[in-house]
């Protein structure tokens, strides 16, 4: 398991939102998911929000990034926080998945 700072995650959660014009609340939601990595119930909880508005939220996330799932927006902060550390200024792509398991 890799543990990764939270100024890394927050600057990589910051660069993003504002490639994608996240409002302020997003990318606080975007933090969240990367921070605790709960399931929605928990992270609603946390942010004292209903768990449809951490929904609405998310999916507003994903439309403006045009990614699919959680998964990838997470793969997104990783990228970015793996770009930054090297150097490289390439755009974050969210279509650039993770592997996928073949199915049976």
């Amino acid at each position: 398991m890799i543990l990764l700072r939270t100024d890394y995650i927050s600057k990589a959660c910051g660069r993003i939102a504002k490639i994608y014009k996240l409002t302020n609340r997003e990318t606080e939601i975007l933090q969240y998911l990367c921070f605790y990595g709960c399931n929605n119930i928990e992270l609603a909880e946390r942010m004292f929000i209903s768990v449809k508005t951490l929904k609405n939220h998310i999916h507003s996330i994903q439309i403006k990034t045009q990614s699919t799932s959680t998964r990838n927006l997470l793969a997104m902060v990783i990228r970015r926080i793996s770009e930054d550390l090297s150097g490289g200024v390439e755009a974050v792509s969210p279509m650039a998945e993770l592997p996928r398991v073949a199915a049976r």
